[in-house]
């Protein structure tokens, strides 16, 4: 998959980007291991067919190292030298959103695959 294309700037502190949006979600700039999922920022250094600045999507990781697929669609390693990495911000329920049940409920009229709306959060 090539760069990422639509990927927005949201947030930079000391020029650094901090915070992105992606087809509807936000993500934000993490340390750590990156995850099957998660966005990388190549930089300006990476070479051979990918775009440098480019975002890309996370198709496999281990300990440093991404697994991206490049401008060609062929796969590519890259490790933590060569990207900022940015992880999905998960947006918190509130009343009224609509959710998909997963697994299994105390509830036997509630069953898995079911839409249901939020009419109360407990921890409020």
């Amino acid at each position: 998959m090539a760069a990422l294309k639509g990927v927005k700037t949201i947030d930079m502190v000391g020029g650094e980007i901090t915070k992105i949006s992606y087809e509807g979600a936000e993500y934000e700039r993490v340390e750590g291991e990156a995850k099957v999922g998660d966005l990388v920022r190549l930089s300006d250094d990476a070479r051979y067919d990918v775009t440098p600045g480019g975002f890309y999507a996370v198709n496999g990781a281990k300990n440093i190292w991404v697994h991206i697929l490049d401008d060609n669609n062929d796969p590519h390693e890259w490790s933590k030298k060569y990207y900022d990495l940015f992880r999905k911000k998960h947006a918190r329920l509130k009343v009224g959103d609509y959710v998909k049940v997963v697994g299994y409920t105390y509830y036997s009229d509630i069953v898995g695959g079911a839409i249901v709306k939020i009419t109360d959060l407990a921890d409020e």
